[in-house]
């Protein structure tokens, strides 16, 4: 329970009024200091006010009224409208009002140095004071002022309830004694606060010195570049892991002990080089900056010899005088090590490259005589004479079919060569699932009906009318390589395509896609292994592959039959494979974000799943136009006029009689010049005379890019409202070519060799 308040003032005798009315004091006044804010700013900086008490102010007021043999004695601390007591003998109060207070006149300017007042009752000023005429009934007050930081912030004072001779010399004297005496207590008593607050602030430091220390330290430890230090004795003071990793010397065996203990035991030939690093070392701790020095360390644990090169920064005192050095290593073996890898990875790369390049070019090579070969056996093929002669269309159809697996061959390397590379990309868009499944499950129907098996294809009606965002093409290139291996493998039974959804969410569909089938089967050893390029059993001889195969040639996804290979663990004749279409097959999977798995018992069967999960077509976009399907019935083309840019005599004659089959009106340019000046003679006449260019790339005199671009700048010159539709008619199959062939201006990408459902689907797109 907190004491009561109580408003009291004290009294002087009349001859302390007159010195204080000789000094401009006057009675009957409250006072107010005319500093009174600084003043009581300085009181508040001593954090005194509404604290604890504490014991060495309680006993110099206990021993202040004892010795003046008074009932009271306090430590008054004035505040703005209190006075509060720090200590407090004889009186049960902590604080009273300060406009009743003594105290206010103790700490005034004029007052005297002790101010005394000996009758309170007596005392004009005084003698209405409730606290003088009742309860604590005060006769007596005599206050010293208490000054701290040049302000007086309250008093020591003495009081009785009873009047009191004024005080002698000696009394006086004491009185000041003890207001001293309080005041050191408070500046000692700001002094102890300070060295807390400080000593804090140390220990706090100090901390985060220390760990940031530690996490230096750790650091150093845990760099992966070797760190030692040494002092200006060469005695080392830090060895770090990575140097104890490299060196078998651990920290503490070496900590403490001289650098030089790594000369005793070296090899002869290696001390010279030691004491050549050691020279450098004390130049270091000298104050010198030494670069790039060799150190070649021993472990005497295990004999293993480490050659450092060193960089040594001298380690000053705050004097920025040299007590040690740290260093700075590198291990120049691995490093040697690294460079050559580097080295081999160049060597390698370049190799890629070459290897690329090369591919790229027998593409290009073997692609343009395919042209003229497949072109004129689907010319032939189409003939009367063919028509009328079973055994004569046969045997065309044969070498056709020779050729096709040559393409395909062709094209599952150039795969290969881009997979290895990562620069096969896909091409997205929207479109609807289970037509493109569909396609090329008709695709080869008809193959598994020549081989007398059972088609089984089981579509889940959750897909219907499902659009997802993926790459339509190249799901059909993995779909079309499972359904190809799975008939090529089965002699009899049942090949089977099962697609259903495994999950839906409105932003992605969850598919799985498994082809089944009862051939041989795969020996477990070498499942994974058919995953694997160029993995392939039963390569009798392209002739007897060629015997196996038939395609129709009557979609565009049958003109790169599948090659993928079913690996059995013995050998089957009459069933030969390049070693891959599943290679491909998984890494296009991969690129489409899915999984590829295989199941398979010998002469059981074998099951190839393929699992996606594909994003959902955004709903407001148009799907992109499709193919008609494999076993549509098709209608006569429109007749255009197609301007054919080619260099080829003989590419000229093949293209030009395929589309006069197709009731195509063909003009001929022989190289990119031609072409420009023909596009140019028809946009002078006025009769925009080309409905579609088919433009060859390489070519003398101007090739097809820049032929495309001079085209598309006389167009935009000229505001041609339709602009002529140029198609790239290539044996270049890059990546590469196809990007600069639509970045100079062509509308599409063709390669060679041509094959007539391809150039029939492009045209039907006109119409």
């Amino acid at each position: 329970m907190s004491a009561p308040n109580f408003c009291f003032a004290h009294a002087a005798g009349a001859s302390d009024q007159e010195r204080e009315q000789e000094r401009g004091y006057q009675p009957n006044q409250w006072p107010c200091h005319p500093d009174d804010e600084q003043r009581i700013a300085a009181l508040h900086d001593f954090h005194l006010l509404d604290t604890d008490f504490e014991e060495p102010f309680d006993r110099l007021a206990t021993l202040a009224a004892r010795h003046f043999d008074v009932p009271i004695a306090l430590v008054s601390l004035v505040d703005t409208d209190r006075q509060w007591f720090k200590a407090a003998e004889g009186l049960p109060v902590r604080q009273t009002c300060r406009d009743a207070a003594f105290c206010t006149h103790a700490i005034m300017p004029g007052a005297p140095t002790i101010f005394e007042i000996n009758d309170a009752a007596e005392d004009k000023r005084f003698c209405d004071n409730p606290l003088v005429t009742g309860d604590p009934w005060i006769r007596y007050y005599a206050g010293r002022a208490l000054v701290c930081d040049g302000q007086p912030i309250g008093t020591l004072c003495l009081i009785d309830r009873k009047p009191r001779p004024p005080l002698d010399d000696s009394q006086r004297k004491e009185l000041i004694m003890f207001a001293d005496m309080v005041v050191d207590l408070v500046y000692r008593r700001q002094l102890a606060k300070q060295y807390e607050i400080v000593q804090s602030q140390l220990y706090k430091k100090t901390d985060e010195l220390q760990a940031k220390n530690r996490e230096l330290s750790d650091l150093v430890d845990t760099a992966n570049a070797p760190i030692f230090a040494v002092d200006r004795h060469l005695v080392v003071t830090a060895w770090n892991q990575k140097v104890s990793q490299l060196t078998s010397i651990p920290a503490d065996f070496i900590k403490g002990a001289s650098i030089r203990c790594l000369a005793s035991g070296a090899p002869s030939e290696h001390v010279d080089t030691l004491e050549v690093s050691f020279r450098a070392l004390q130049r270091a701790v000298n104050g010198e900056r030494v670069e790039c020095f060799e150190m070649m360390i021993q472990s005497k644990v295990h004999g293993r010899q480490v050659l450092l090169q060193v960089s040594a920064e001298p380690q000053l005192n705050e004097d920025g005088r040299p007590i040690g050095a740290v260093c700075i290593g590198e291990d120049v073996i691995a490093r040697r090590r690294i460079e050559e890898k580097q080295r081999e990875m160049r060597e390698l790369q370049r190799s890629n490259e070459q290897k690329d390049h090369f591919l790229a070019c027998m593409s290009h090579e073997m692609r343009t005589p395919l042209n003229g070969l497949l072109g004129m056996l689907q010319l032939a093929l189409l003939s009367e004479e063919c028509a009328n002669t079973t055994e004569l269309k046969r045997q065309l159809q044969q070498a056709r079919n020779s050729g096709t697996l040559l393409l395909n061959l062709i094209n599952d390397l150039l795969d290969t060569a881009r997979l290895r590379s990562g620069q096969l990309s896909l091409e997205p868009c929207h479109f609807e699932l289970l037509p493109t499944v569909r396609e090329s499950v008709d695709v080869l129907r008809h193959r598994a009906s020549e081989k007398g098996l059972r088609f089984i294809c089981e579509m889940d009606p959750a897909l219907e009318g499902v659009r997802v965002h993926s790459d339509p093409t190249r799901l059909s290139q993995v779909l079309l390589n499972l359904l190809w291996n799975a008939i090529k493998f089965t002699a009899a039974g049942e090949v089977r395509l099962t697609a259903s959804q495994v999950s839906r969410s409105d932003e992605a569909c969850g598919v799985r896609i498994e082809v089944s089938d009862t051939g041989i089967g795969i020996a477990g050893d070498m499942q994974e292994a058919v995953f694997e390029c160029g993995r392939s059993i039963g390569r009798k001889s392209l002739t007897s592959r060629l015997s196996s195969l038939d395609i129709s040639g009557r979609s565009s996804m049958s003109e790169r039959a599948p090659s993928s290979p079913r690996t059995p663990t013995g050998s089957s004749p009459g069933i030969p494979g390049a070693g891959l279409g599943l290679y491909i097959s998984r890494q296009l999977v991969v690129l489409l974000g899915g999984t590829l798995a295989l199941s398979s018992e010998l002469a059981v069967g074998t099951s190839v799943s393929l699992e996606l999960t594909l994003p959902i077509a955004t709903s407001g976009e148009e799907e992109p136009a499709r193919p008609p399907s494999a076993r549509s019935p098709q209608s006569p083309l429109p007749r255009f006029s197609v301007l054919l840019v080619e260099d080829n005599d003989f590419n000229v004659e093949v293209c030009k009689q395929l589309l006069e089959h197709m009731g195509q009106r063909v003009s001929v340019a022989m190289d990119g010049r031609d072409a420009v000046g023909a596009v140019v003679s028809s946009l002078a006449d006025g009769a925009h005379e080309f409905d579609v260019i088919l433009m060859d790339c390489d070519m003398p005199v101007m090739n097809g890019f820049e032929a495309t671009a001079q085209i598309r700048r006389i167009e935009r010159e000229q505001n041609v409202a339709k602009p002529v539709t140029i198609w790239a008619l290539t044996a270049h199959a890059m990546n590469s070519v196809k990007a600069q062939c639509l970045e100079c201006g062509m509308d599409a990408f063709l390669t060679k060799p041509l094959m007539l459902p391809v150039l029939r689907e492009r045209l039907e797109s006109l119409a």
